[in-house]
C-alpha cells in the first residue's frame, strides 16, 4: 500500500570480549563495567578511550557488520514485519496417510500431524469429540470404532460445506494395530494415496487451516495454488480464500482465470512483459478494455455469458 509506515531502527557499534576472562572497563567518572568472556556490549562515551587499547591488546573485537545485520534482520522479522507465512504443499507433512500405527499415534500425536489435525477439526465441529485420546485409549474395541465413526461424520460435514464437486466422505476404521483412513465417493472406497493430486492439495489445505482455529491479521502467501484442481475445484478454493481473507490477507500468484474474482478485479495485479522487462500493474478500466489476455483472464468475454464460439457475429435485434 502507498501508506506504508516508516520505522527507523538505530544501532551502535558493537564489541565482543574475545578473551577467556572477564574484562573490567574503567569508565569516565570512576565506575567500572564488567564484561564476561564471549559477551557482546556497546561502546559508550564513558568508555570510548579504553576500547582502542583493549582492541590493540586483542582482548576485544569489533562485531562484524554481517553478524549485526543478521541479528537486526531477526529483530525486524520478529518485531516489525507482520506475521507472514509461505504455505507450500508437502505430501508427507500435510496429506492424510492411508493408515497410522495405533499405539504410536496414541503415544505421540505430533509425529502424525495430519492425522492429529483430523481429530482437531472433528473436535471443533463436534465438542463431544474434543478429548479424543481418552476414548481411543481406554475403551473396548467396538467403542473405539463408534467414536471413530463420529469423527468421520464430523470431518465429512466440514468437507461437504467446502467441496461440492462430488460426494466425498472420510471414514476411519480401528484395526487393533492401526487406524485405517479411507476416502469414499458414493459407495466406492479408495485409500487417500489413490486420489488425484488436485484433491490431495485441496484436502491438505483444508485440513491444515481448518485445524488452526480462527486466524487473524496474518499474511498467507501461495505460489500457483490448486494448479492441478479442475475449474470447479478452483472456484471452491477461491471461495475458501475469501473466507480466510475476511480477517487476514492472502497473496497468490496464478495463471488460472478461475481463481480470479471478476467482480473484484481491482484486487488483481497482472504481469506485463515490456521489452524483456517484467512490470507489475494494477489493472485500470483502460487495461480491461484494451488488453485481450487480461480481459480473457478476468472472464470479460462473450463466451463467458452464454453458449458461444471463439469467433462470433453479433447483429442488432
Amino acid at each position: 500500500e502507498p501508506t506504508f509506515r516508516i520505522r527507523s531502527i538505530e544501532y551502535k557499534r558493537q564489541w565482543k570480549n574475545i578473551s577467556n576472562n572477564p574484562i573490567k572497563i574503567k569508565n569516565i567518572g570512576g565506575t567500572e563495567t564488567e564484561i564476561k568472556s564471549g559477551e557482546k556490549f556497546f561502546g559508550t562515551k564513558d568508555n570510548r578511550y579504553q576500547l582502542p587499547k583493549l582492541k590493540k591488546d586483542k582482548l576485544i573485537l569489533d562485531v562484524p557488520h554481517e553478524e549485526i545485520n543478521k541479528e537486526l534482520l531477526q529483530y525486524i522479522l520478529k518485531n516489525v514485519l507482520p506475521d507472514i507465512e509461505l504455505w507450500e504443499y508437502k505430501d508427507e507433512k500435510h496429506y492424510i496417510p492411508n493408515e497410522v500405527p495405533f499405539e504410536q499415534f496414541i503415544r505421540s500425536q505430533n509425529d502424525f500431524l495430519s492425522t492429529k489435525n483430523l481429530f482437531i477439526i472433528a473436535g471443533s465441529e463436534n465438542q463431544e469429540l474434543e478429548d479424543y485420546i481418552k476414548p481411543l485409549k481406554n475403551s473396548a474395541d467396538h467403542d473405539k470404532q463408534n467414536f471413530l465413526d463420529k469423527v468421520g461424520e464430523a470431518l465429512t460435514s466440514v468437507i461437504k460445506r467446502t467441496w461440492s464437486q462430488s460426494n466425498i466422505e472420510i471414514k476411519l476404521t480401528y484395526q487393533t494395530q492401526k487406524i485405517r483412513i479411507d476416502v469414499y465417493e458414493g459407495k466406492r472406497r479408495t485409500p487417500p494415496s489413490s486420489r488425484s493430486d488436485g484433491l490431495k492439495w485441496f484436502l491438505s489445505f483444508l485440513i491444515d487451516f481448518g485445524s488452526r482455529g480462527e486466524l487473524t491479521e496474518k499474511i498467507i502467501v501461495l505460489d500457483q495454488p490448486g494448479e492441478k484442481l479442475h475449474p470447479g475445484g478452483q472456484k471452491e478454493l477461491k471461495a475458501k480464500f475469501k473466507e480466510i481473507a475476511s480477517k487476514n490477507q492472502i497473496v497468490f500468484a496464478s495463471q488460472s482465470p478461475f481463481l480470479i474474482d471478476r467482480n473484484d478485479w481491482q484486487q488483481v495485479k497482472f504481469l506485463q512483459k515490456i521489452d524483456g522487462d517484467s512490470i507489475i500493474k494494477v489493472p485500470s478500466k483502460y487495461d480491461v478494455e484494451n488488453d485481450e489476455l487480461l480481459r480473457y483472464s478476468l472472464g470479460f468475454s462473450l463466451a463467458d455469458v452464454g453458449q458461444a464460439n471463439d469467433w462470433n457475429i453479433v447483429v442488432e435485434g
